[in-house]
């Protein structure tokens, strides 16, 4: 179809027709035949005098009239005629402009059709559209649909590197919303369930790793553990990497006696003290295991006899 013939004869037609913008009552609106954005002067020439639906199908046969990037533009154009202004005569568009006009628009200005495709917006403008949109949604919260809907959409998405850090960054130094509170049995169940399956990656590990690392676990968290792993029977895998870990060179203890371990830790005099008393424990140990033993001998005898 020749879409240039189409618009030529339409706008050639209307503008024979010597319209008047304000006559018997009828809305014209002013089309610009060379768009503006290509360079189109606003002079009588360039423009004419057409109603709501014709205005409405000149852009749609510039959209097809275009390629590449003119395209891009005929199509915002076209779908910015779809917005009515309060004080504005021209008549709503129907469900069905609107629909195709949204559809083109969609098609052409998606993935790398977007102006701003492969750009980095600048921390500048950043901080303009965040001064911008600060305030505006203040107290007003989510339905518990729209967080249905968000959570179902973000799901299986992971955070890239970039925002995990800025989020680190955002929280870092404040308290948690969950200090000095517990899960319900719902929400333990849920998070299980949620996480049930997944592999840490190797820096969650280590995160993870660094920042319990001196910190006392305490009663009933040693307790969790133990009640989780109980019953539980390590892989011979698991058995010969955590052996690996502690083999020759690697283990702390490797050519060195617990005294020296607390001479390093502790120093000399704190060492010796230490030394001293671990003895006198074991002297102690020793001796209950031997009267204890005893007994059982006497016992035995004075059962069965000698």
């Amino acid at each position: 179809m020749n879409y240039t013939k189409i618009y030529d004869n339409l706008i050639s037609s209307r503008k024979t027709l010597n319209r008047k913008k304000k006559r018997d009552g009828v809305y014209y609106e002013k089309h610009h035949i060379i768009p503006k954005c290509f360079g189109g002067p606003n002079t009588k020439e360039n423009l004419v005098l057409l109603t709501f639906k014709e205005h409405f199908l000149a852009h749609l046969l510039l959209v097809e009239m275009y390629e590449g990037k003119a395209k891009n533009k005929m199509a915002y154009s076209l779908y910015r005629m779809c917005g009515v202004a309060k004080n504005n005569k021209r008549k709503i568009v129907s469900s069905r402009q609107y629909n195709l006009a949204r559809t083109i628009f969609v098609e052409n200005f998606s993935g790398s059709n977007h102006p701003n495709f492969g750009k980095e917006v600048s921390k500048d403008t950043r901080d303009r559209m965040s001064k911008s949109n600060k305030g505006k949604n203040k107290g007003k919260k989510h339905s518990q649909d729209t967080k249905n809907l968000i959570s179902e959409n973000r799901k299986g998405i992971p955070n890239s590197p970039k925002t995990r850090e800025k989020i680190s960054i955002a929280l870092k130094g404040k308290t948690s919303p969950m200090k000095g509170k517990h899960h319900s049995d719902i929400g333990k169940a849920n998070i299980s369930k949620a996480t049930k399956g997944l592999k840490r990656g190797d820096l969650t590990k280590q995160r993870m790793s660094e920042s319990s690392k001196g910190k006392p676990k305490s009663e009933l968290h040693k307790k969790h553990i133990g009640d989780a792993k109980r019953g539980i029977k390590q892989s011979p895998e698991l058995i010969e990497k955590r052996a690996a870990g502690v083999r020759g060179e690697k283990n702390g203890m490797a050519g060195k006696s617990l005294h020296d371990v607390w001479v390093e830790k502790y120093g000399q005099e704190e060492a010796d003290k230490r030394l001293i008393a671990y003895k006198e424990k074991m002297s102690l140990t020793f001796e209950k295991k031997r009267e204890a033993k005893l007994k059982e001998r006497e016992l035995f005898h004075s059962t069965f006899g000698k």
